[in-house]
C-alpha cells in the first residue's frame, strides 16, 4: 500500500516538471494561435516557475492541514483542470493564467513524492525509492521537448496540455488506494505565519523572475531587473530572519543545521543547474551549430534518457555496496567528462563523440541525484519531513533557474564578445565561429563546477572516513 503512495506521487512529479519544458516545442503553433507576442512568449515557461517557486514554501503547512491524501486530491484535480483550461485557452493572456494556476498545483506536488518516501516508508526502501525518483526528475525535462514536440505535429499544441489527463489520473489512483485518510487529530491547526508567508512569496517571487527574464532585458541595466533583485535580497533575508525567530514557522530553517542536509541541499543546487542547464545547451547548441530539426534533437537526448532507464533497477543494489559520496563523485565525473566532451564538438562536431557524451551524461546524472536524495531523506526524522522536502526541492529549483541563467548569459556574453574582438562586418561565418566559442567555453565552465564537486565530495569522504577510524581507535 506504501509503495503504490509512493509510485502515484512519483507519477505526478514526472508529469509535474515534464510541464516545464513542453511548451517550448510548441511556441511557434502557440503563438500563432493566440496572436502572441514573440518578446512575450517566454511567459508561457516563466508563469509556470514563478508559480512553482512561490508554493514550495508553503506545502508543508498544506499537507499538515488537509492530510496527505486530501493533499493529493486537490492538487493533482487542480493540475489536471489547469491542463484542461491550458488546451481551452482562447487568448495569450487567459493561457498564462492558467499556467499560473498549473504552476501553483505542481509546486504543491512537487515535494509530495520526498515526504511520502520518509514518513510512509521503511528506512531500508529509501534507497530503491530515491533511485527511482531521480531517474524521474532526470528523464522527466527530456521528455517534455519530446512529447512536446511529437504531439504538437501531429495532433496541435492543445494536445501538449490534454495528455496531463492519463498521466494526472494514473498517479492520482494510486495514491488514492496507498494512502489512507488521517484521522482529524492528525490534522495539525497551526497559526499560519502571515508575515513569514507574505516575505517569502514577494522574495522567491522576484528572484525566480529575475533569473528567468533577467538576460532578456540586459540583467541590472534594465531598472526594473536591478529593483526586483533588491527586493528580493530585502525579502529573504528578512525571511530568514522572522522564521528563525518564530515558534511556529512557515519553513524550518533550522534543519539545515544538520550538516547532511546542509550538503545535500548545497549540492543539488549544482545538480539542478548542470540538469535543467544540459537540457538548455544541448538543444540550443544543436538548433544553432548544427541545424538539427526538432525530431533529430530528441533522438540526440533519449540516449541519455535510455541509459537512466536501463541502470534504474541497479541502483538500489549499488547504493548497499558503495557509500553515497563516492556514487556522487563517479556521477560528477562522468557529468564533468559529458560536459568536457560537449566544449569539444562546438568545435570539432563528431555525431559518435555526441552519443557517448549523452550516454555518460544519463549515467552521471543518476548517479548523482540518487545518492543525494538518500542523503537528505536520511537526514532528519519523520516529523520534519515536509519542512525538509521543501528546502531540498527549492535548492533544485533555484539551481536549475540560475544555472539557465548563468549558461544563457555566458553564451551571450562569450558570441558578443568574440563579434566585437573580430572588428569590422559580421558575416555568417563570423557569427558561427563566435557560437562555436561561446558554446565550447559554456560547457568547459559547467564541467569545471561538476569537477569541484567531485572533488568536494571525495574530500568529505576522506574527512568522514578518518573521523570513523579514530572514533573506532578511541572506542
Amino acid at each position: 500500500m506504501a509503495w503504490r503512495s509512493v509510485i502515484g506521487s512519483i507519477v505526478a512529479v514526472l508529469m509535474t516538471i515534464m510541464d516545464i519544458q513542453i511548451t517550448n516545442a510548441a511556441i511557434g503553433p502557440i503563438q500563432a494561435a493566440l496572436h502572441a507576442p514573440l518578446a512575450d512568449a517566454s511567459w508561457i515557461s516563466s508563469a509556470y516557475l514563478i508559480a512553482e517557486i512561490v508554493t514550495l514554501p508553503l506545502t508543508g503547512l498544506l499537507s499538515r492541514r488537509l492530510g496527505y491524501r486530501r493533499y493529493a486530491q486537490v492538487f493533482s484535480v487542480m493540475f489536471m483542470a489547469a491542463s484542461v483550461l491550458c488546451a481551452q485557452s482562447t487568448s495569450f493572456e487567459m493561457l498564462v493564467g492558467c499556467r499560473l494556476l498549473q504552476g501553483v498545483a505542481g509546486g504543491a506536488l512537487m515535494p509530495l513524492a520526498y515526504s511520502l518516501i520518509m514518513t510512509r516508508l521503511p528506512d531500508g526502501e529509501h534507497g530503491r525509492a530515491m533511485s527511482l525518483f531521480g531517474a524521474m526528475v532526470t528523464l522527466a525535462p527530456m521528455l517534455g521537448p519530446v512529447m512536446g514536440g511529437f504531439l504538437t505535429a501531429h495532433f496541435g499544441w492543445a494536445s501538449i496540455f490534454y495528455l496531463n489527463l492519463p498521466i494526472g489520473l494514473v498517479g492520482l489512483a494510486l495514491m488514492m488506494s496507498g494512502l489512507r485518510d488521517e484521522p482529524a487529530a492528525g490534522r495539525e491547526r497551526t497559526q499560519v505565519d502571515w508575515p513569514g508567508l507574505v516575505l517569502i512569496v514577494i522574495g522567491l517571487g522576484s528572484l525566480q523572475y529575475v533569473l528567468e527574464e533577467g538576460n532578456r532585458y540586459g540583467w541590472f541595466a534594465s531598472r526594473d531587473i536591478a529593483v526586483l533583485t533588491g527586493v528580493a535580497l530585502v525579502a529573504l533575508a528578512a525571511f530568514v530572519v522572522r522564521e528563525r525567530a518564530s515558534a511556529q514557522p512557515l519553513v524550518a530553517l533550522g534543519l539545515l543545521a544538520n550538516r547532511q542536509l546542509r550538503i545535500a541541499c548545497a549540492a543539488n543546487v549544482t545538480t539542478g543547474a548542470a540538469v535543467f542547464g544540459t537540457y538548455f545547451l544541448v538543444p540550443y547548441f544543436l538548433i544553432e551549430l548544427q541545424r538539427y530539426t526538432p525530431a533529430q534533437i530528441s533522438l540526440v537526448i533519449l540516449y541519455g534518457g535510455a541509459v537512466q532507464l536501463s541502470i534504474l533497477g541497479f541502483i538500489p543494489r549499488i547504493l548497499k555496496r558503495v557509500h553515497v559520496h563516492v556514487l556522487v563523485v563517479v556521477g560528477a565525473l562522468l557529468s564533468c567528462i559529458s560536459a568536457w566532451m560537449w566544449s569539444l564538438a562546438a568545435a570539432d562536431f563528431s555525431y559518435a563523440s555526441v552519443v557517448v557524451a549523452q550516454l555518460l551524461r544519463g549515467l552521471g546524472f543518476t548517479l548523482m541525484l540518487t545518492p543525494l536524495g538518500v542523503l537528505a531523506t536520511t537526514a532528519t526524522v519523520k516529523h520534519d519531513a515536509p519542512s525538509a522536502s521543501i528546502l531540498f526541492n527549492i535548492s533544485r529549483s533555484l539551481g536549475g533557474a540560475i544555472g539557465v541563467a548563468l549558461l544563457t548569459a555566458l553564451v551571450g556574453i562569450r558570441h558578443a564578445a568574440y563579434l566585437d574582438g573580430s572588428g569590422g562586418a559580421h558575416g555568417a561565418a563570423d557569427d558561427r565561429a563566435g557560437f562555436v566559442l561561446a558554446f565550447g567555453q559554456t560547457f568547459a565552465v559547467m564541467a569545471g563546477f561538476l569537477a569541484a564537486m567531485a572533488l568536494a565530495f571525495a574530500a568529505l569522504h576522506v574527512r568522514q572516513a578518518a573521523r570513523e577510524r579514530q572514533a573506532a581507535r578511541g572506542a
